[in-house]
């Protein structure tokens, strides 16, 4: 974590104001008077400003407006990470100010979408959204989405998103409900874990382009990645993707094309295991430096309980490009470590000038197994999704609709318990303090055995 007196340093131009359950609204927004509500900090804040949100439970559907700017953006942050618990309704939280940064929340509740952004220049960093209520309607749903066709320019980094789940008026998980969810033109999508989705993990569609999805888990969902493009706003083109780094298994595609895809994506450096299919690519397309096997995490397990961090003989360590890599991993450690850039989300931490181990039981090749250059359209059939546990592959329908705000039913909130969970006030603070710097941080090292 970055020393605290940095971390003031940095914040000395801003203007910090608190929320926290017991506040008040017409109180005066300082640590010891706190507002009540997001809602009202929002009306408040200028360019600039930092919202401390502090632990406990928030309820509503939560729309914000205000604008930062491209030198001062506005910050909500969760203190400690993970402490403020928004239960979402309806359409959960809607950004429509620009230059918005939302840090460390934990999202979960009776809503369609957890995160919603609404406008351009919009960043979700280490939040954990789990367990929402969405409805197998046309408008589908998604744990954080980038959904206005005509804003550009939204990143989800280090973010758990998973049991976004809902069922078909038959039974079969819904193919319209996904993890991660970007329909708009630039951005990056790194260092997320997304697992057990009713639809795919990562879902690009309408109008994406130039898009990096990088150093990501996708687990255990009906598909992994998706890129593709159509349906409104009629014109979208799926083109200059940078996938890399990924680590997607136990899906039942892996990566795939779908709608209206360019020339100009690129597949590099990604461990696939345990899909059905890794790899469905059009266009000719065909992916480069895949790692075919085991992954080897220090804990392995399907229900998300596991510890997901890389084994010293994984064959994911010192493997992956260093094109599009993010400079910290989900954990605040510095890339790379060691040789080269690890796959996935984490990064194993070495001691400065020693090299990390390679190797390990997986096998590479320069295109997978898995069908790259397909260019059929077609879906497998629909069977059940993964309870806790299981190992089987599940199918996929077709992608083709928008993941939005629609209504949604009653639902319980699940808790999460998993091994992977970081401690409170840790990363979350030291992955907006580096995005404030504005700068690759490459000087933060950290002992062999960091979590």
């Amino acid at each position: 974590m970055l020393p605290a007196s940095l971390y003031v340093s940095m914040l000395v131009l801003a203007t910090e104001y608190w929320v926290a359950p017991d506040g008040d609204d017409a109180a005066t927004g300082t640590m010891a008077d706190p507002w009540a509500t997001i809602e009202h900090a929002d009306t408040i804040v200028a360019p600039g400003d930092i919202v401390h949100v502090l632990a406990g439970e928030y309820s509503a559907t939560f729309d914000t407006v205000a604008n930062g700017t491209e030198d001062a953006r506005i910050v909500f942050v969760s203190e400690p990470k993970w402490g403020a618990r928004l239960i979402g309704e309806g359409g959960g939280w809607r950004i429509r100010g620009e230059w918005v940064d939302v840090v460390g929340f934990e999202v979960t509740g009776n809503a369609a979408v957890g995160l919603f952004s609404l406008a351009s220049h919009v960043r979700f960093l280490d939040n954990w959204v789990h367990h929402l209520n969405p409805a197998c309607d046309s408008n589908g749903g998604a744990g954080i989405d980038a959904g206005n066709y005509d804003a550009e320019d939204v990143d989800l980094i280090g973010n758990i998103v998973h049991d976004i789940w809902a069922e078909d008026d038959e039974g079969a998980p819904c193919r319209l409900v996904h993890g991660l969810y970007h329909a708009i033109k630039f951005g990056t999508i790194a260092n997320n874990i997304a697992w057990h989705n009713s639809g795919w993990g990562i879902h690009t569609w309408h109008n994406p382009s130039d898009l990096v999805i990088t150093n990501n888990l996708v687990f255990g969902n009906r598909g992994g990645i998706i890129v593709g493009a159509g349906d409104s706003p009629g014109d979208g083109f799926a083109d200059n993707f940078l996938v890399a780094n990924n680590i997607v298994i136990f899906n039942t595609i892996g990566i795939r094309e779908f709608g209206a895809t360019g020339l100009g994506n690129r597949y590099i450096a990604n461990l696939m295991f345990e899909n059905e299919t890794d790899f469905m690519l059009k266009n000719g397309l065909v992916d480069e430096g895949t790692i075919v096997g085991d992954p080897l995490f220090v804990d392995w397990q399907l229900d998300g309980s596991g510890d997901y961090r890389l084994a010293e003989n994984s064959p994911g360590i010192d493997a992956g490009t260093p094109e599009g890599a993010p400079a910290i991993d989900i954990d605040g450690v510095a890339r790379p470590q060691g040789g080269g850039f690890d796959v996935g989300p984490y990064e194993l931490p070495v001691d400065m000038g020693t090299s990390s181990s390679g190797g390990g039981d997986g096998t590479s090749s320069e295109g997978s197994s898995g069908g790259a250059g397909s260019t059929t359209d077609t879906d497998a059939g629909g069977v059940d999704g993964p309870a806790a546990g299981d190992t089987t592959g599940h199918a996929v329908d077709d992608t083709a609709t928008r993941s939005g705000g629609g209504s949604a039913d009653d639902g319980a909130a699940g808790g999460c318990g998993c091994t992977w969970r970081h401690p409170p006030g840790g990363s979350a603070l030291f992955l907006l303090a580096w995005l404030i710097r504005g700068r690759r941080c490459r000087t933060v090292r950290r002992s062999s055995d960091a979590g």
